[in-house]
C-alpha cells in the first residue's frame, strides 16, 4: 500500500515536471537600478540574450527604475522594471532564441503610466513603445514592428489615456481601444498576438487589456479588445516576414516615464499568462521524488 502511495506521489510530481510551460522568453529586469537596459543580459533565456542599444548617437534608450509592477492575478514580480522616459529617442531590444516566420506569437507585460508629460496628447496615431521586430542585435532605429503596443491620451477624458495595437507601424494599421478609459497610476496587465500570415499585407494583431485571469495559464483564449489586420486597412505595408527579437522604445509624444515589467514572450496564450517556473523547480521536484523513495523503502 505504501509503494502504491509513493509511486502515485511520483508520477504527480515527474508529471508537474513535464507539464510545466516556461516562457520562451521571460525578463523580470533584475538588475540594478539607474542602469540603461541596453547591455543587460538576461539569464531567464536558453541561450542568454543581452538586450542592445538601438538608436542615434547621443540618445538614450529605456532605463531600469527601482521597484516592480505586481497583479495579483500572476506569479509574483521580482527584481526591478523598465522605465521609458519622454525625453529620449533610443531603443533596446532583446534577441529571441530563435527566429519566428510563420504563426502567432504572443507577448505580455505588467504596465503602469504614474503620470502625464507635456508632451502627451491625444493623436490619433499616437506612438509605439513596445512590440515585435525583424531585426536582431544593435541598429539606429525601429523601423519595422509587428504588434506594436500603441499609447495616446483619452479624447474623452484629458486624465485617462487609451492602448491600441498595430499590425505595422503604418498609421493605417493602428487600431485603439478608446472605449477602455486607463487612469494614470494604475498597473494594467497587457497581452499583444501577431500572426504572421504568408500574405505580404495580411498579418493580423490582437490586443488584450487585463483579460479574464480565469484563462490565465491555459488555453482558452478570451475575445481581445481590438484587432489590426494588415488586409484590412486601406493602404497597403508589406508586413514584416519574420519575428527576430522584442523591444521596448523611448518617444517624445509618450507620457514622461512609462512603467514596465515582467515581459513573456511565447507561441502559447498559456505560456504568456501562467506560472513563470523558477530555475531548478524541474530539479527540486525530482529530488523530492527521490527522497520519497528511499524514506518510503518498504523494510
Amino acid at each position: 500500500m505504501k509503494q502504491a502511495q509513493i509511486l502515485t506521489c511520483a508520477v504527480v510530481a515527474l508529471f508537474i515536471v513535464q507539464s510545466a510551460h516556461a516562457a520562451i522568453l521571460y525578463e523580470p529586469f533584475e538588475y540594478n537600478s539607474g542602469v540603461a537596459l541596453s547591455g543587460q543580459t538576461d539569464t531567464h533565456v536558453t541561450p542568454s540574450q543581452t538586450w542592445n542599444f538601438v538608436g542615434a548617437a547621443g540618445t538614450l534608450d529605456p532605463t531600469i527604475g527601482s521597484g516592480n509592477l505586481s497583479n495579483a492575478n500572476l506569479p509574483a514580480s521580482s527584481g526591478n522594471m523598465a522605465v521609458l522616459s519622454s525625453a529620449q529617442a533610443a531603443s533596446s531590444r532583446i534577441n529571441l532564441p530563435s527566429v519566428v516566420t510563420s504563426g502567432t506569437l504572443y507577448y505580455s507585460m505588467l504596465v503602469n503610466v504614474p503620470t502625464f508629460g507635456a508632451g502627451f496628447t491625444n493623436t490619433t496615431t499616437g506612438s509605439f513603445f513596445a512590440g515585435f521586430n525583424n531585426t536582431a542585435g544593435a541598429g539606429t532605429n525601429v523601423s519595422s514592428a509587428a504588434g506594436a503596443l500603441l499609447i495616446h491620451l483619452d479624447p474623452a477624458n484629458s486624465s485617462a489615456y487609451n492602448l491600441g495595437v498595430g499590425s505595422t507601424t503604418n498609421n493605417a494599421d493602428r487600431i485603439f481601444d478608446t472605449s477602455t478609459h486607463l487612469a494614470a497610476g494604475s498597473t494594467i496587465f497587457v497581452v499583444v498576438a501577431h500572426t504572421l500570415n504568408p500574405g505580404t499585407d495580411d498579418d493580423v494583431s490582437q490586443l488584450w487589456i487585463n483579460p479574464d485571469s480565469s484563462t490565465f495559464g491555459t488555453n482558452n483564449i478570451p475575445a481581445p479588445n481590438v484587432t489590426s489586420s494588415s488586409a484590412a486597412s486601406a493602404v497597403s505595408v508589406p508586413d514584416s516576414t519574420q519575428i527576430a527579437s522584442f523591444f521596448l522604445r523611448n518617444n517624445g509624444v509618450e507620457p514622461s516615464s512609462t512603467q514596465v515589467d515582467e515581459v513573456r514572450v511565447d507561441t502559447s496564450w498559456a505560456g504568456v499568462t501562467g506560472a513563470v517556473p523558477e530555475p531548478g523547480t524541474g530539479l527540486l521536484l525530482l529530488g523530492v521524488v527521490g527522497a520519497l523513495f528511499t524514506v518510503r523503502r518498504p523494510r
